[in-house]
């Protein structure tokens, strides 16, 4: 279905899978390359779809590996020559990196918060972040904190009694 709007989560994703197929193909790891753009098009399908021009640069990536498939889609696109003449899509550096990483917090062990915090957050910063979060604070309500442990881009875990 296309889409008047680009989501920008569907777009991210779009950009690393240009970048891996395009990485993928000059190291000959071919099911490497299908194996991102099956998870695009996952991610695409529970977005609710892709923009026109989303739909072409995939096209563009998917005529290498199934160029009949990627020929009809392109003419139906509305394109009059070849999508073996149409130029290889870039992709934007900055969107191949995340500003926020989803990290747990577990509660003796048990997962019990999910929280989104800066990709490079520290261990002391994590620790922060989730004795601040509203349903960590009432979990450890007439608790003792005995130790809190941080692994930074993964989980914080906190120890009490």
């Amino acid at each position: 279905m296309l889409r008047e709007e680009a989501d920008e989560a569907v777009e991210k994703q779009l950009h690393r899978m240009i970048a891996k197929v395009t990485d993928d193909i000059e190291r000959l790891a071919f099911n490497t390359a299908i194996a991102a753009m099956i998870q695009f098009v996952n991610t695409a399908t529970s977005s609710g779809g892709l923009t026109r021009d989303q739909l072409d640069r995939f096209c563009r990536v998917l005529s290498a590996f199934a160029p009949h498939m990627g020929e009809e889609l392109w003419y139906r696109l509305g394109h009059d020559e070849s999508v073996t003449h149409a130029q290889w899509p870039g992709f934007d550096e900055q969107m191949l990196h995340d500003d926020e990483v989803e990290i747990v917090v577990q509660l003796m062990g048990k997962v019990k918060a999910k929280l989104m915090v800066p990709t490079d957050a520290d261990a002391g910063a994590l620790e922060k972040i989730a004795m601040a979060d509203a349903k960590v604070q009432a979990l450890l309500e007439g608790k003792t904190v005995r130790k809190v442990i941080a692994v930074p881009g993964r989980l914080v875990n906190i120890v009490a009694n």
